[in-house]
């Protein structure tokens, strides 16, 4: 039976954004040549500072679904991005840098 989150928003066993993750993470190991799942999760936890353990959970256990922050910094880790409609998500500083500005108080 399938646990609804929202109506428009329902899965079975796992939220579907671990297949788009584990998409993100097949092109991440065949680019930089890392042969098996296990190693490519080990260093995308290096790198993203999200725990392996979540990781395997994610893959090999249970979790149904996961936290936006962990998602996108593995996702970010990947060196993908993530949009919604035409908007990429957490890609683009959202403030300007000044030069010359002065320094807030």
């Amino acid at each position: 039976m399938a646990r609804p989150i929202y109506k428009t928003y329902m899965f079975r066993d796992k939220d579907p954004v671990f297949d788009a993750l584990k998409t993100c993470i097949q092109i991440f190991m065949a680019v930089n040549n890392i042969k098996k799942f296990g190693t490519g999760l080990k260093i995308l936890s290096g790198i993203s500072g999200v725990h392996i353990s979540t990781l395997y959970g994610w893959f090999y256990y249970t979790t149904r679904s996961a936290r936006t922050e962990t998602f996108m910094a593995v996702l970010h880790a990947t060196g993908q991005t993530a949009r919604i409609g035409k908007t990429e998500v957490g890609h683009k500083p959202k403030f300007k840098v000044i030069k010359g500005g002065k320094k807030a108080a």
